[in-house]
């Protein structure tokens, strides 16, 4: 079906449609169908008609990032990244929590928490594919943490065990100066009007 006429049309005319009802448009479909080829095409557009400083491209991993910088964009390298990636430059590149664990760990022996190489998780990375060994309690607790903010479900909704664990986390963060992942997607779309306006931040760096 790729190079089927139909087909063809069809992703020709995403993003050409009328926006007085949504400006967002999904693709679906496996692999070798053309949705990275058709999104380079989007992109494209979007630079040849904004300017190429008015464009932002977001990935949730580093493989798709990685892709759409090998397709020669008329965009800056830097412009193309993961949702994580962009949100932590535009707020300065804070500190990140999972990252700095030792005295929570110190603080909390019976949750005690793997340490997270940070630029492979700003990169896209899962935690659970560096954690190696049996997830420790306090793993599986701020995974369910992540999870049901990345969910948005109201506190009141939470298990107890769970909001005593936040409460726990919160503390730990603020009194250490840290902001951990689903912090910096949540304060970036809340404070920023423009996750962008960061960028002129960005520069190579190591955690």
């Amino acid at each position: 079906m790729p190079n089927h006429e139909d087909v063809e049309k069809a992703l020709a005319a995403i993003g050409k449609r009328d926006h007085s009802v949504t400006t967002e448009y999904r693709i679906f479909g496996p692999p070798g169908t053309g949705k990275t080829t058709n999104l380079t095409r989007q992109i494209r557009h979007a630079v040849s008609r904004f300017g190429k400083d008015s464009v932002l491209v977001t990935s949730y991993s580093r493989a798709a990032a990685a892709e759409l910088v090998a397709r020669d964009l008329p965009l800056s390298p830097d412009r193309i990244g993961t949702l994580h990636s962009h949100c932590w430059h535009a707020l300065g590149r804070p500190r990140i929590a999972e990252v700095h664990v030792a005295d929570w760990n110190k603080e909390n022996p019976h949750l005690r928490i793997t340490p997270t190489r940070g630029a492979l998780k700003l990169e896209g990375e899962e935690p659970g594919e560096e954690l190696g060994d049996v997830a420790r309690s306090g793993d599986l607790m701020l995974s369910e943490l992540n999870r049901v903010r990345g969910m948005m479900l109201p506190t009141d909704a939470w298990p107890a065990n769970l909001r005593e664990f936040a409460q726990k986390w919160n503390r730990y963060k603020t009194s250490h100066g840290l902001l951990d992942f689903c912090d910096l997607i949540e304060i970036a779309g809340r404070d920023l009007r423009i996750v962008s306006t960061g960028l002129k931040r960005l520069r190579s760096h190591r955690f």
